[in-house]
């Protein structure tokens, strides 16, 4: 599961307490670009929306190949 925001303390903090992939959007000019917390740290930032597209098709293929990936874990 991905989570993309642009709010580092309520969403990306907590995305990333739940374990799901946090992917900040950086363009934001309302928001803190500095994370407070160290669980505010977001896994991906993209800086325009264009850029979602091709960073979800590259986790989908990391996921794939990951031993946690049950479709794909050893026998």
């Amino acid at each position: 599961m991905n989570f993309a925001s642009s709010d580092l303390e309520r969403d990306i903090g907590g995305a990333n307490q739940l374990g799901i992939i946090s992917i900040w959007q950086s363009w934001s000019t309302k928001r803190s670009h500095i994370p407070a917390f160290s669980h505010e740290v977001p896994r991906y930032t993209i800086r325009s929306p264009g850029e979602l597209p091709a960073l979800l098709a590259e986790i989908e293929r990391q996921m794939a190949r990951s031993s946690h990936n049950p479709l794909f874990a050893p026998a």
